[in-house]
């Protein structure tokens, strides 16, 4: 039997306990575990639209044409970074220096430097 529920885990780095639940998206106040079903279709999310497209798709029967170099360029990156963490070293866009401050961002796709 295939299992086909999911999980989602965010990380960050806070100052003080509960400050990531406060960071988190909302809509008219509330989160999206709130909503009611009809909120969830009118304003669907990223649950909605992963959910959406179904279980997961066997990738043995593609046939990836010259559109699809954009999806091959990613599975490559991601194989890269898997194969660099086997080997010890840090996946791209990590870092453990504690001296270095976290990069901060807020709703949306804006970079803000942090203070």
């Amino acid at each position: 039997m295939v299992d086909h529920h999911f999980h989602i885990d965010v990380a960050g780095r806070v100052t003080e306990r509960g400050e990531l639940r406060r960071m988190r998206s909302r809509l008219s106040g509330k989160l999206w575990e709130e909503l009611s079903d009809a909120e969830h279709q009118a304003f669907p999310g990223d649950c909605e639209a992963q959910v959406s497209q179904g279980l997961t798709a066997s990738h043995a029967a593609e046939h990836l044409a010259a559109s699809d170099k954009g999806i091959v360029m990613l599975r490559r990156l991601l194989q890269q970074q898997l194969d660099a963490v086997a080997s010890g070293q840090d996946p791209a866009g990590v870092g453990f220096d504690p001296e270095v401050p976290p990069v901060r961002f807020d709703a949306g796709n804006d970079l803000v430097p942090a203070p």
